[in-house]
């Protein structure tokens, strides 16, 4: 892996001390220990920002990041740059189970491409394991992720909401998969496709957290495009807090004879309402709410909802004013199906 040097700047108000930004890459001379951005993370109080610049080519750190205090990653690649591109943070997820962990509240992750070093081989059961080999597993709420780009994982994001303090993350402007203008394929040597299994996949908290974080933000996927993932684009486990809006889902799902759909099918949102983590009944605080996508092009179902029990429908989303555009199967029931 090749150096790169870690540059600290720190500011100061008389009197107070201020939140600094350290700065990864060009420039500064090269302390070994500190070549890496895990160790900037370190590093870092709560409350700075660890900037990654831009190196030519195309800057690429191989390293499994782990963020558990309230700062701030990101580089200097801005949204309307399209000149080069976000540098990228990658491992072998092989190796772990996510190329960037989040354990702590509060953080800020944006300008950044992440992605496995390795193709996923698709195997067996891939459509029933929504939990692991994530670009980005976030374990706590309050987390911002934005402009952001994911690809080749089995996962994009995971909200997985397993610690003490969930809800309020919020998924904005983000590119999960490609948009391009054809279906997911199974990656066949040398060549590796960029999109993921699953674009999103979020799980909402536990009956007793649910109900400790009762004015706590419901969870954001907004403004995102999410395309030419293997199953579906979005997958929403449990039905408490969580609002899906503005966003493109579009060439998911996969038609192609040697690759099963799975137990679920494939499509663009599918939600399991009726899925509790915990094994406790879930407690609808507030409920899901799925409004002004564009949804087109997917296999199978635009939107598939599967609830175990036709007499509890109150923690299944509300679906309205979304544009659901055509299917590319040619055997389709219908745009937006409920399974009891």
């Amino acid at each position: 892996m090749k150096c790169i040097p870690v540059v600290f700047s720190v500011f100061f108000l008389v009197g107070a001390s201020q939140a600094v930004t350290l700065f990864v890459g060009q420039g500064g001379v090269c302390d070994l220990p500190k070549c890496t951005v895990q160790a900037a993370i370190d590093a870092a109080r709560p409350g700075d920002t660890v900037m990654i610049m831009w190196e030519a080519p195309f800057p690429e750190y191989h390293e499994h990041i782990v963020i558990d205090k309230p700062i701030t990653l990101t580089s200097d690649w801005l949204p309307d740059n399209r000149f080069y591109e976000r540098p990228t943070i990658s491992c072998n997820l092989n190796m772990f189970d996510e190329v960037i962990h989040v354990t702590h509240p509060g953080v800020t992750i944006r300008n950044l491409r992440i992605r496995s070093t390795t193709p996923i081989e698709a195997s067996p059961g891939d459509d029933l394991d929504m939990r692991s080999d994530a670009g980005i597993r976030i374990d706590e709420g309050d987390t911002t992720v934005e402009h952001c780009e994911i690809m080749r994982c089995r996962i994009g994001i995971l909200v997985e909401n397993s610690g003490g303090r969930g809800l309020n993350t919020r998924i904005d402007d983000c590119t999960i998969g490609r948009l391009y203008p054809h279906e997911w394929f199974a990656p066949q040597f040398p060549l590796v496709h960029d999109g993921n299994f699953f674009g999103i996949v979020r799980v909402a908290p536990s009956a007793a957290m649910s109900t400790a974080a009762a004015s706590t933000t419901p969870d954001r996927i907004s403004n995102c495009t999410i395309a030419r993932n293997r199953f579906f684009g979005i997958v929403l486990i449990g039905g408490d807090a969580m609002l899906v809006s503005n966003n493109t889902i579009a060439y998911n799902g996969t038609s192609r004879p040697e690759v099963s759909p799975g137990q679920y099918g494939d499509g663009g949102i599918l939600c399991l309402p009726d899925e509790d983590p915990s094994g406790q009944t879930a407690v609808s605080r507030s409920g899901t709410v799925i409004t002004a996508n564009t949804i087109d092009r997917n296999e199978g179902q635009a939107i598939s909802i599967i609830s175990g029990d036709s007499d509890q429908t109150s923690h299944e989303p509300i679906v309205l004013n979304n544009t659901i555009g055509t299917l590319t199967s040619s055997d389709h029931s219908g745009w937006v199906t409920i399974q009891h």
